[in-house]
């Protein structure tokens, strides 16, 4: 082989090696972004499995929330019922108040 031959022999081969430096270098960042990137959506699956606990949590308060609101509307309306029924009562003893109206 001639010293020409050599030499570009010797720069392939360098061009080469220095190629597959770049392409383990690349290998590796690319690694390191993965890795980066696994954990962010690590985080990211937690984070979304506290607001999914936290909304299960919200479903659960609201529905006891309306449960008591129609409790307490119920309870309302027959408190009113035997209000009514009181007010009847009294105004059949004593008439229904009209006449009894005082001038101060």
């Amino acid at each position: 082989m001639a010293t020409e031959e050599v030499q570009e022999l010797t720069k392939i081969r360098a061009q080469i090696f220095g190629e597959l430096a770049r392409m383990v270098q690349l290998a590796q960042a690319l690694h390191a972004y993965i890795e980066a990137h696994t954990e962010y959506l690590k985080g990211f699956e937690e984070r979304m499995n506290q607001q999914l606990e936290q909304s299960r949590a919200f479903s659960v308060l609201a529905e006891a929330m309306m449960n008591m609101f129609g409790e307490i509307g119920a309870a309302m309306n027959a408190q009113t019922d035997r209000t009514d029924k009181l007010i009847a009562k009294v105004e059949s003893y004593f008439g229904d108040g009209s006449g009894l109206e005082v001038e101060n």
